[in-house]
């Protein structure tokens, strides 16, 4: 009745006296005045007609609405573009509680070492399982009688191992070989491509080793001659330069060994007669440059024993009998 009283425009508030102190046929004047406070609830109170409010739609007919409305909304979300920024949380936004605890130290890695189980496998045997691994699907291709073109991948794959174990060791023919028979199961321009590079690699080795070995026959040769003059120093640095340009012959080091021997260097003597031996077991110079050495430098039960091993390659060498018998 309060709320009713100050709606109906009365500034200042007096206190109703119960309905039933009122006599029923007598109106206030404030009911005169504004129509009372039921008359006031009516007139701020909306009109209501009978059969006004429209009846609720069926059910199929809300949901298609509900539908309807979420394409536009989705339409109109598409249109313009705009969507939701990607948070990511950052050092400044994200708040983490101090940790009161003392952090422990770093836990301290032990270095692996090669014979660790853990340890990766070298490099170098990597190419080498491929190959092997390719060979064996090679041969069960062919007993299955597989397609050429499986054949001719593990081919492939077999020559692409070949050519890193070749950039090292110098030897193209293997990959060249594998490349041929790849080409031969399955033609393929990358097939031919990396044949033509590893036929050109090969040339070009070859090549560089008969300029090398060429190299080293005239020092060698050049050698022989101041040798023969009794100039050992020169002799040997052209010796030397020999060995680098071709360090598989024997001939070279025992040659060389003498010189050193003529000038005093047993030491380096015994490395080459040593060396010379290594590169070829049956070469009888090397036994006796070696078996000089000792001598020389007076261990005498070597020395018997390294003419005893040139005796195997030459039984009848006169050098060797007379070493043993000195």
């Amino acid at each position: 009745s309060e709320i009713l009283l100050a709606r109906a425009g009365r500034t200042t508030f007096r206190p109703v006296p119960p309905r039933s102190s009122l006599p029923l046929s007598t109106p206030t004047s404030a009911s005169v005045t504004a129509g009372g406070p039921q008359a006031a609830a009516e007139r701020r109170r909306p009109e209501r007609i009978a059969g006004s409010r429209s009846p609720a739609p069926p059910p199929g007919e809300k949901r298609e609405a509900c539908r309807r409305w979420r394409r536009r909304r989705s339409g109109r979300r598409r249109r313009s573009g705009r969507r939701r920024p990607a948070t990511t949380p950052t050092a400044s936004s994200t708040w983490r509680r101090p940790s009161t605890t003392t952090p422990a130290a770093p836990r301290s890695t032990p270095a692996t070492s090669p014979s660790s189980p853990t340890a990766p496998p070298p490099t170098s045997s990597c190419p080498r399982e491929c190959v092997r691994d390719c060979e064996e699907a090679v041969e069960r291709g062919r007993e299955l009688r597989a397609d050429n073109r499986l054949l001719a991948r593990a081919l492939s794959r077999k020559a692409a191992a070949l050519l890193k174990l070749a950039a090292c060791a110098a030897d193209y023919a293997p990959a060249v070989r594998a490349l041929q028979q790849s080409l031969a199961e399955h033609y393929s321009e990358d097939t031919r491509h990396k044949l033509d590079q590893a036929e050109t690699a090969r040339k070009e080795i070859e090549e560089r080793e008969r300029l090398d070995q060429e190299a080293a026959d005239h020092h060698r040769q050049r050698g022989n001659e101041l040798f023969q003059r009794k100039n050992y120093q020169e002799a040997t640095a052209h010796y030397t330069e020999a060995i680098e340009k071709n360090p598989n012959d024997p001939r070279v080091f025992s040659n060389r060994a003498q010189c050193h021997i003529y000038l005093g260097n047993l030491p380096k003597g015994l490395e080459d007669a040593e060396k010379c031996i290594e590169l070829d077991p049956t070469f009888l110079k090397g036994y006796v440059r070696k078996a000089n050495v000792q001598f020389l430098m007076e261990y005498y039960e070597s020395a018997l024993a390294t003419y005893i091993e040139g005796l195997k390659c030459d039984p009848n060498n006169l050098v060797v009998i007379n070493g043993l018998r000195r």
